[in-house]
Formats: structure tokens, sequence, C-alpha cells
């Protein structure tokens, strides 16, 4: 019953976030005690977390990267969510190159969540300049800790970002050498969930050479080889910690059990890949040897249209605003009706985009359900 009420609590403060403004937000992340109030446990601030992921794009291994060993708390997501929002800043300004291995999955960041956190960053500098100033030399501080101390002389000539990208770099070289990978295995399904064991280990040799780079954890995902019809989704992760589809392991741990479900369009058999999920790619892939059931979606006949294949929907589309509004959907798997009229340039544009909505949705390969609430509407994608 607690389990169960936890639950409830934990649904109860995604759809209240989801019924906020960004700002709102951001207001009760620097210091407001309304939201503050709300976030009262772990569970509260993965919520929120996963509702930040969503709406401005910070995943687990920024949050990992920025965080290092300090615990995740109210507090220091709100010191990371500032951070994350001066990254994005700094990675797409055409003044500046930046080389970081750790910052390249930010250049990926969708057009209308860069936008989103062009936004919030000015609502940041103009309504709190000081804790704007307090959050950038806090971030700096952060970067040159990674790099270790810098002496005294050195601090007003070196750029930060560039001193990490060569320490990064330098990592990725001494990566190239077998020193970390994968083990897992399959083990038999529970209450139709598919389940595998998983762990990293480390191999002892690589401990003694000088390029070692040690970590305290890596995330990894699952993902169907070479299957893009097929869609995986983790459901818990016993001894690990799963969030945003990432779960995340020690190096040299005990073994971790993860639950996934796949859902495509008939009942098979598929290959599972177990890969890097951070982008930094320090650990080969593993593909288990083992085959994994999957669940048809409906015993409905199959659509006279059959799946579209990766990317190929993208061309149906001829409006590219339209055309992003659904890749975002695909990627974060939602979007409100403020993002959505700035992504289309005005209110009108987002009334028509209501009106031919049933139409468009069959062009891509999956399904959108539209929620109302007192904020507006929500476009929420399907996972079937």
């Amino acid at each position: 019953m607690l389990h169960s009420q936890r639950n409830a609590q934990r649904g109860g403060l995604a759809h209240h976030l989801d019924g906020l403004t960004l700002e709102w937000v951001l207001d009760g992340m620097l210091g407001k005690k309304a939201l503050q109030n709300r976030i009262v446990d772990k569970a509260a601030v993965e919520t929120l977390l996963d509702y930040l992921y969503r709406h401005a794009g910070m995943d687990a291994g920024f949050l990992h990267f920025y965080l290092g060993k300090e615990k995740v708390s109210f507090n220091s997501v709100g010191d990371a969510f500032a951070g994350w929002l001066i990254c994005i800043e700094y990675v797409h300004d055409p003044k500046k190159e930046s080389y970081l291995l750790l910052l390249q999955p930010l250049c990926k960041v969708s057009r209308v969540l860069r936008k989103t956190c062009g936004r919030l960053l000015d609502y940041l500098r103009d309504r709190y300049p000081d804790t704007y100033a307090e959050k950038a030399n806090l971030l700096e501080t952060r970067l040159k800790r990674a790099l270790g101390q810098l002496q005294p002389e050195d601090s007003g000539n070196v750029d930060v970002f560039d001193r990490e990208a060569v320490r990064l770099d330098e990592e990725e070289m001494a990566s190239h050498s077998p020193s970390t990978y994968i083990e897992a295995k399959a083990l038999p399904a529970v209450l139709g969930h598919s389940r595998l064991q998983i762990r990293l280990q480390i191999v002892p040799e690589a401990l003694n050479r000088p390029t070692f780079v040690h970590r305290d954890a890596i995330a990894l995902g699952l993902r169907v080889l070479d299957r893009n019809d097929i869609r995986l989704s983790m459901k818990e992760a016993i001894g690990g910690t799963l969030l945003n589809q990432q779960v995340r392991l020690p190096l040299g741990g005990e073994w971790v059990e993860l639950f996934f479900d796949l859902k495509g369009d008939r009942n098979e058999w598929v290959l599972v890949e177990v890969f890097q999920s951070d982008g930094a790619e320090l650990v080969k892939s593993l593909v288990l040897p083992d085959c994994f059931a999957v669940s048809s979606q409906s015993q409905d006949p199959p659509p006279v249209v059959v799946a579209i294949a990766e990317n190929q929907w993208q061309a149906e589309i001829d409006d590219p605003a339209i055309r992003e509004v659904f890749m975002h959907l695909q990627t974060h798997g939602s979007l409100t009706e403020s993002e959505l009229i700035h992504m289309l340039g005005s209110p009108r544009n987002a009334r028509r985009f209501t009106r031919d909505f049933d139409e468009l949705v069959k062009k891509v390969p999956f399904s959108v359900r539209i929620e109302t609430n007192s904020s507006g509407k929500r476009y929420v994608r399907q996972d079937g």
C-alpha cells in the first residue's frame, strides 16, 4: 500500500509540474518554498529530473558529471540545471569553438529545447543577476576541479573549456585499450517482463596503467539490434539506478537485474544490445547471444501502411517547423501548448496544427495523444 501511495504521489507531482511554466519552476528551484515543499524525497527528485529532461533536455549524464560524488538533492539539481543552461548557450555560441567530448551531446539538443534554454537563461540573468553570477562561478569552479588545481598565475589565462577538452581527449585515447567491459546474461521472463543481469568489470592489468582513467559509474542503455521498429522500455533496475531509460552501474560492482519490455507489430524474438548511453564511448557494446520475446502492441490487423523506416517519415512532412515538432516528440516524449506556439511561430500556426493533427500524425511512426489541463493542451507520444 505504501508503494502504491508513493506512486500516486509521484504521478500527482508530475501532473502538477506539467501544469506550470518553466519560469515558475526555475523560480522554485532558486529559493521559492512552494516547489521545494513538494520535493520531499528521492522519488520526487527523480520526477523533477524527468520533467527537466523532457522540457529542457538535461540528462543523467550531465547531472552525474556536474555533481560528481555530491548527493542528488533538490538544491544540487537546481545548481546543475543552471549549469546546464549556461553550457547550452556556450556550445551553441558561433563565436566560440568547443571540442569537449563531454559537451558534444549538448550540440544535439533540438532547436526548440535550445530556444527554451536560452529563454530561461535570459530570465535568470534579468530576474536574478546575482544568482546568475553565482551559478556561473560555481560551474567554472566545478570544471576547474575536474581538471585539477590550477596555479594562481595560470588562472586568468586558461580557458577552462579548452583545458577540459585536452583532458577528455587524453582520457579517450586511454580508453582505446581495453580496461572496462560489460558482462551480461539473460534470465527467464517474470510476469511478462524480460530480464537480464548486467555488470561492469575492470581488467585487472588496467589498474596499473598510467593512462587508466577511473570512474565511479557509467550509464548504460539497452536497444534492439538492427530493429528500429521495436520499442524497448526499461521498467526496473534491482541493484542499480534507473533514470531516463539509462541505468548507472558502478565499475567492478555486483550484478544488477534489469526488467524490460519489447513491443512491436507482431510476436517475435530479437537480439538485444547493451551499450554506453552517455555518449562517451568508453565501453564496447555487447550483444547478448540469447533472444528476447517481443509482444505485439495490439491484436488488430496490421495497418495498410507498413512501419516507416527510421527517419524516412521526415520526408513525408513538407513543413520543416511541423517536422521538427514531431522530431521533438519522438526524442523527448511530450510538448506543451506554449512550446508548440513558440516552435511554430504563432498561435495561428498552432491552431492550424491542431486542426490538421489527425492527418499529420498518420505520417509518423508513433502515436500521439492530446491532453488538456488548466494550462492548456499537452501533446504526448504514446509508447504503445
